[in-house]
């Protein structure tokens, strides 16, 4: 498969998010990922963030024709299936 790549834009960051056999599932930030210091802020960034992911993972798995699972390093984990 040849890389799929889409860009995402939330709270004045640019998520740009790449897929390919070689390297798998990638992110790239523009500015560089943000430092929170409120836990709210925090959390609707994550929320804009994983609603992102899955609109491209769920593009991904459907031009795989097979499911994707991804587990964040906080354990929430999801699944993506081809749509």
């Amino acid at each position: 498969m040849k890389i799929l790549t889409k860009t995402y834009a939330f709270d004045g960051i640019t998520a740009e998010f790449s897929y390919s056999d070689g390297t798998g599932f990638q992110v790239s930030w523009r500015p560089d990922m943000p430092r929170f210091t409120n836990p709210q802020s925090q959390q609707d960034f994550l929320t804009k963030y994983r609603a992102a992911r899955k609109a491209f993972l769920t593009e991904v798995a459907t031009s795989l024709g097979k499911s994707m699972t991804v587990v964040d390093g906080d354990g929430h984990a999801e699944v993506f299936e081809p749509g």
